[in-house]
């Protein structure tokens, strides 16, 4: 935005242009003074440091450009979410929550020697950045809430999932301890049988004894 602020004050930047009472963060835009230069128009400059020399204000836009470049990165990624749904979300809302940090820290702006000299107030540009910042705390909440209900799903599945396998193994004890019990009884059986067939065999035997 070329309205970043609007000066109570306006600031003459030469007598070919009139004078200026808005400024942006990055550019600015001045019109030839029409009774001095005789045309009429107007051009953009841009603020480079060295126009500028003023560490607030240079501040004022590297925390302005991280929240733009950290906000589109985090909010490219957190849109993933639809299909990654493996995603940590804690990260990405961390993100955000800087990314909200370094838009509203860019206030620092009417700290800055031209708004002490001049009177700053808010332009659109600054309604931008102040709606900007409100969108990212938002969405920042927005993404502390997902992945709290995220992880309560996880949580829910884990338990599900050990009560599944608590079930399969009480049914594999239970088969096992069939199969034990079958087994025990079969060998009980075959022992029974053995011992009464012995004892059988050692009647007849001595029978046949007794009658020679």
């Amino acid at each position: 935005s070329l309205q970043f602020v609007t000066l109570d004050e306006p600031l003459l930047i030469d007598s070919t242009f009139n004078y200026v009472d808005s400024i942006g963060m990055v550019r600015i835009q001045v019109c030839y003074n029409e009774t001095v230069v005789g045309q009429n128009g107007c051009q953009l400059i841009d603020l480079s440091p060295e126009i500028v020399n003023d560490s607030r204000f240079e501040a004022a836009r590297i925390l302005i450009t991280l929240g733009l470049w950290f906000g589109i990165f985090f909010a490219t990624v957190l849109s993933t979410a639809i299909y990654w749904e493996s995603i940590n979300l804690r990260p990405i809302g961390f993100g955000l929550l800087f990314t909200y940090f370094c838009q509203s820290c860019a206030m620092i702006f009417f700290d800055t020697e031209l708004c002490n000299a001049n009177k700053c107030r808010p332009g659109a540009g600054c309604i931008y950045c102040i709606v900007a910042s409100f969108c990212w705390i938002t969405a920042c909440g927005a993404t502390a809430r997902m992945d709290k209900i995220k992880s309560g799903h996880a949580r829910r599945r884990r338990r599900l999932a050990l009560r599944e396998a608590n079930k399969a193994a009480k049914a594999i004890r239970k088969k096992r301890d069939r199969e034990t019990r079958a087994s025990r009884k079969k060998l009980e059986r075959e022992t029974s049988s053995a011992t009464e067939q012995t004892a059988s065999t050692s009647s007849s035997s001595s029978s046949q004894h007794t009658a020679d």
